[in-house]
């Protein structure tokens, strides 16, 4: 059975500019990824870190990173006020020099020439998940731009997502993003535990991105952005 968890988005809903930094929900350890309970921001502006500490509490700190945004701040907050400008959510297949190929979960992205090809990936959400476990298929990769409802005058934040319960959640979300016709919405982000008992008796927990609208974000003058 055809499973086709990304039908909303074909590409992105926005193009992102001025760009404060990246929010992340967790961190690496030892070579090892971290889950976190609350949220961790990083950025390379010190006076954007100082307001985030500010507002979410939290220390300012440097981090080894390859990019510019080497200051982080984890914070104490579990749920920030956002104006959602794009969600984006797609299949991505990485390879050690970029992307090898991008779908929708049943079709690969459109080309320079807007053709669609059927995707390589599997078609049963099982055998998805198991590729892209080895590494030889699409996983999920969830994209959300906003700012800061309030700091709304540092520049503009993303964050990145690779859970297959984000990739599914996200889908009404989404669509209802689309329906609104993509204009910015005022909106939570928050994290949300999950627990659960397998069928071997093994107890699993992990953090997951909840993202809810609220409505059709205002500027000062009442009107909508």
């Amino acid at each position: 059975m055809s499973i086709d968890l990304f039908a909303v988005s074909a590409e992105p809903t926005a193009v992102v500019d001025e760009r404060a930094g990246t929010l992340r929900s967790g961190m690496q350890k030892d070579g090892r990824p971290v889950s976190l309970a609350t949220w961790r921001f990083t950025t390379g502006d010190p006076d954007v870190a100082a307001k985030l500490a500010e507002l979410y509490g939290g220390d300012v700190s440097s981090w080894e990173t390859t990019t510019e945004e080497n200051l982080q701040v984890i914070t104490e907050a579990k749920s920030i006020d956002i104006i959602v400008d794009g969600i984006n959510s797609s299949m991505v297949l990485w390879g050690t020099k970029g992307k090898i190929r991008e779908c929708d979960g049943t079709s690969q992205m459109p080309d320079d020439k807007g053709i669609r090809k059927d995707c390589a990936c599997e078609l049963a959400l099982a055998d998805k998940k198991a590729d892209a476990k080895a590494g030889t298929g699409c996983g999920p990769q969830t994209a959300i731009y906003f700012t800061l409802a309030d700091l709304p005058g540092v520049g503009s934040w993303r964050f990145f997502g690779g859970g297959w319960t984000l990739a599914k959640d996200i889908q009404p979300v989404e669509a209802a993003f689309v329906e609104a016709g993509k204009v910015p919405q005022y909106a939570s982000l928050a994290k949300r535990l999950v627990e659960f008992t397998t069928g071997s008796g093994e107890e699993v927990s992990y953090q997951t991105p909840d993202l809810v609208l609220k409505g059709a974000a205002e500027n000062d003058e009442g009107e909508p952005f």
